[in-house]
């Protein structure tokens, strides 16, 4: 009898067994043939969509997030919801009887008896052990792969296999266009401007510029009312812009693209009305362009972007001027030199130096303009060389010291 009560549970295991690698094998099969039809889509869209990078990355990241979708999906069909619907004995017998209807009702029976708690009025366990031992009899004559339908099976594999073609015949028949799609959803190059519109008429009018230049320039401010926007001064120069939007605007930016290789930057403006207000430093060659922001939430950015220059400060020019033929002076003569120094924002100070064997000398030069500079001692009939250093007002920001520029004086 303990044989008999046991050969319904080791069938019913062995069904398990086979629902479970069938459901498993049906989820696989389509997912892969939904795979192979978004192999097929993608690369077709990324043909028709050229090259936008935010709709190549919404391809993209919809794509990816369909076969996330479909790969769960494959994950809990075909493996989490077999085990949760089939676990018991109870509800595969229900599934073994709705394909064997002869046998339905009595292996129902038989599990539902065989779990069944002791209870008053409970059937005979002498008539329960008759049922279980005849039921078990006639299902040790079913075949459990008879229970799993072909079928099922052969039109899921159908679909993977034509979803594997059709990527076989589009790779062969249009190589370019699936190599162009995918390069195109992969490589699509950035919009410029973050996908901002490019306007090609200016965004702002009435454009007034406000140059502060450094201290050390002692240049007086500079006021450009009405100008194009392009401005040139020294690094450090303080720029001052005021213009008046001539679009709707909510938000304006001010976007400063170097001149050379780097990357751009971003100045919010104080936007009033229909004023707009920015302040920029120059600290190198550049250009920068107005980016406006509508109401509505679209962005405009200029096609014409205006200049920044950043003007040079050339170094001190100093020319010191001596007699070109041999002198003969007495000891303690003075001998004149001339000199002239010029800078393009002024000198801050100046010292003649001089060597003569072994004795070495300097003397500072007044800055204010005369006609010729200090004049060495004579050194004895020994040759005297002598030099100028020069430091240009651009010391109130650092020494802008200048090479000493020697001259031999023969003696």
């Amino acid at each position: 009898m303990a044989v008999s009560r046991t050969s319904i549970p080791s069938f019913l295991k062995r069904v398990r067994v086979l629902v479970y690698q069938h459901e498993a094998r049906l989820a696989a099969l389509y997912a892969a043939a939904a795979f192979a039809a978004i192999a097929v889509v993608l690369p077709l869209l990324g043909a028709l969509i050229g090259a936008s990078r935010p709709t190549a990355l919404a391809v993209l990241g919809l794509g990816g997030l369909v076969i996330v979708l479909l790969a769960g999906s494959a994950v809990v069909l075909g493996l989490v919801v077999p085990r949760r619907r089939w676990s018991d004995d109870a509800a595969l017998a229900r599934w073994v009887g709705d394909r064997r209807r002869e046998v339905a009702s009595d292996l129902l029976s038989s599990v539902e008896l065989a779990a069944a708690p002791p209870r008053p009025g409970a059937p005979s366990p002498a008539l329960v052990d008759a049922l279980i031992d005849a039921t078990s009899t006639r299902v040790g004559r079913i075949d459990p792969h008879t229970l799993i339908e072909p079928g099922e099976l052969r039109r899921a594999r159908r679909w993977a296999i034509a979803g594997l073609a059709l990527n076989v015949a589009l790779l062969v028949t249009a190589p370019r266009t699936v190599a162009n799609g995918w390069r195109q959803l992969v490589l699509a190059p950035a919009a410029p401007f973050d996908g901002a519109r490019l306007s090609p008429v200016p965004l702002v009018g009435d454009l007034e510029a406000t140059l502060t230049f450094p201290a050390y320039a002692r240049r007086p401010r500079l006021s450009l009312p009405s100008s194009s926007g392009d401005v040139r001064g020294l690094p450090g120069t303080t720029v001052a812009l005021r213009a008046r939007v001539l679009v709707p605007a909510s938000t304006a930016l001010l976007i400063i693209e170097p001149a050379d290789r780097g990357e751009s930057r971003t100045i919010a403006t104080r936007l009033e009305g229909e004023q707009l207000t920015a302040e920029l430093t120059i600290d190198r060659s550049a250009r920068y362009r107005f980016a406006i922001t509508s109401p509505s939430g679209e962005r405009a950015i200029e096609t014409a972007a205006r200049a920044i220059e950043a003007e040079p400060d050339q170094a001190p020019a100093v020319q010191l001027m001596a007699p070109a033929d041999p002198l003969d002076v007495t000891t303690l003569r003075r001998v004149e030199l001339a000199y002239v120094i010029e800078d393009d924002f002024g000198i801050t100070s100046a010292e003649l130096v001089w060597e003569a064997g072994k004795d070495k000398g300097k003397k500072p030069i007044p800055i204010e303009p005369i006609r010729s500079g200090p004049r060495p001692r004579n050194s004895g009939g020994r040759p005297v060389t002598a030099c100028t250093r020069s430091c240009s007002s651009e010391t109130v920001s650092g020494s802008a010291n200048l090479p000493r520029r020697p001259i031999n004086v023969p003696l």
